[in-house]
């Protein structure tokens, strides 16, 4: 191979490391000062802070007979909330996340490949869990100061 070659590959190599290193970097979250968020399609479901003492249920699913309709249950100990959203849908869906400090993960879901039950997350599995049938629950780094300060 001739020297030019050897710089081409090189570059090409920097220029990947540089993009794999810019992509991954999004995924660095300190959980310390993160919030939770449940996600249905880009829709914000909830957002809570990531405590240690957090135990949390949700039960999201939309029902056959009304598939505009999303209904999530949110268990916090004996108490249950019951919310509901405006969503387009063309099928049921029936998702269970269980939200602990420790282990964050989905308990049942009603997609094909169930792939989103195997994952977990905590505060050094920071990845995102993402099911197929649109529910997504995620690490949101909060910010602890006013970025935009106008000064007079």
């Amino acid at each position: 191979m001739k020297k030019l070659d050897f710089l081409v590959i090189g570059l090409v190599l920097i220029i990947v490391a540089t993009f794999v290193g810019l992509f991954f970097n999004r995924f660095l979250i300190d959980t310390s000062k993160a919030k939770l968020e449940i996600v249905y399609k880009d829709m914000v479901i909830d957002s809570i802070d990531y405590k240690e003492d957090i135990d949390i249920i949700y039960e999201i699913r939309i029902y056959e007979e009304d598939l505009n309709r999303l209904e999530v249950k949110k268990k916090v100990g004996e108490i249950q909330y019951l919310s509901y959203f405006e969503v387009t849908s063309t099928f049921p869906i029936t998702n269970i996340i269980h939200v602990t400090y420790e282990h964050t993960h989905m308990d049942d879901a009603s997609c094909e490949n169930k792939i989103c039950m195997k994952g977990y997350m905590s505060t050094k599995r920071i990845l995102p869990i993402v099911c197929t049938n649109g529910v997504i629950v995620r690490f949101v780094e909060t910010k602890d100061h006013i970025d935009d300060v106008l000064v007079p």
